[in-house]
C-alpha cells in the first residue's frame, strides 16, 4: 500500500440551501472510503457571506463546483466513476514524479512570413507524451496558444498571461522531475538549419540531461548540436532552479516525421524519471 506524502485537496464549493448539491454527499463519501487519507475536502458553503471573497476571487459562478491544483474539474454533480477516476488520477499525478512539457508557441495562427509559431511542435510535444505515457511516467503537456507577436510566452513580462498561469499552478501542485521546454525552427534558420535538432543552453538548464540527448540523438542518426542561447527563456531559466530543465528545438522540415527524435528523447526521460504510482 502506497502511503501519499501530499493528499489532494479538493475545494467543494456548494450551498446548504441547494437541494441539486445534496447529490455531491454520496461521491465525496464514496471517495474517501476509497481512498481515505489521500483525499481532503474543503468546504464553501456559499449561504455563508464569508466565503462569498473567495468566490469571487475565483470566479464561481455556479454551483456545486469541484476545483483541485488550481482548476476547476466539474461543475455540476460529476458522474460516480468519472469522479472516481479524476480523482484517482489527480492523487497519483500530485504524488509520483512527472514531467512538464511545455510547448508556448505550438497552437496559435501562422501570421505572415515571420516565424512567429511553433506549429511543428504540436506533434513532436504529442508523441513524447503518448511515449512517456506508454512507459508508466506521469506527465503533463502544455500548449501555449499565442503568437510571439502578441506575447512570447517564454519571457517574463507574459507571467500573467493563461499559459503561464497554468504552468505556475502545475509546478506548485506537482513533484516534477523534469521541465522540458519544446520549440521548432525553420530549415532556413541561418545558425541551425544544418541541424536535426538543437539543445540550448540557457541558465539553470540541465547540461549533464542535453549531452544525454544529445548522444542518444546521434545515435539515431540525427545532426544534433548544444548551441548558446538566450537567458531571456524565462521558463527553463526560472523553473530550472527548482528542478532539471532543458530546452530543445526541431527542425520543421521534421514535421511528419517526429517518431524516432520522441523515442530518442524518451529514453533519456525514462531514465531519470519514476514510474506513476498507483492508487
Amino acid at each position: 500500500m502506497v502511503s501519499w506524502t501530499r493528499p489532494l485537496k479538493l475545494e467543494i464549493f456548494h450551498s446548504s440551501e441547494c437541494k441539486r448539491c445534496e447529490g455531491l454527499k454520496p461521491r465525496l463519501a464514496e471517495a474517501k472510503a476509497e481512498f481515505g487519507d489521500a483525499v481532503e475536502f474543503e468546504m464553501f458553503d456559499l449561504a455563508d457571506s464569508s466565503t462569498w471573497p473567495k468566490v469571487q476571487e475565483l470566479g464561481i459562478t455556479r454551483i456545486p463546483t469541484i476545483r483541485a491544483m488550481g482548476d476547476e474539474f466539474f461543475v455540476g454533480v460529476p458522474d460516480a466513476e468519472d469522479f472516481r477516476r479524476m480523482v484517482r488520477y489527480l492523487i497519483q499525478f500530485q504524488n509520483s514524479e512527472c514531467v512538464v512539457l511545455t510547448a508556448p508557441h505550438a497552437a496559435c495562427p501562422v501570421l505572415n512570413d515571420k516565424h512567429l509559431c511553433d506549429t511543428a511542435v504540436v506533434e513532436l510535444s504529442r508523441m513524447i507524451e503518448a511515449k512517456l505515457k506508454e512507459a508508466h511516467r506521469s506527465v503533463k503537456r502544455l500548449v501555449g496558444d499565442l503568437a510571439r507577436s502578441v506575447c512570447d510566452l517564454n519571457r517574463w513580462d507574459c507571467r500573467e498571461t493563461v499559459f503561464r498561469q497554468e504552468l505556475a499552478r502545475v509546478m506548485g501542485a506537482a513533484k516534477v522531475a523534469l521541465l522540458l521546454d519544446v520549440h521548432s525552427f525553420p530549415p532556413e534558420e541561418p545558425n541551425w538549419g544544418g541541424y536535426d535538432v538543437v539543445l540550448l543552453t540557457v541558465a539553470n538548464c540541465d547540461q549533464e540531461l542535453m549531452r544525454q540527448m544529445k548522444d542518444e540523438l546521434v545515435q539515431a542518426g540525427y545532426k544534433t548540436g548544444i548551441m548558446q542561447g538566450s537567458d531571456f527563456n524565462d521558463i527553463v531559466t526560472s523553473y530550472g532552479q527548482q528542478t532539471r530543465a532543458v530546452l530543445i528545438e526541431g527542425n520543421e522540415r521534421l514535421n511528419g516525421d517526429w517518431n524516432d527524435v520522441a523515442t530518442a528523447v524518451c529514453r533519456v526521460i525514462v531514465g531519470i524519471v519514476s514510474e506513476t504510482q498507483t492508487v
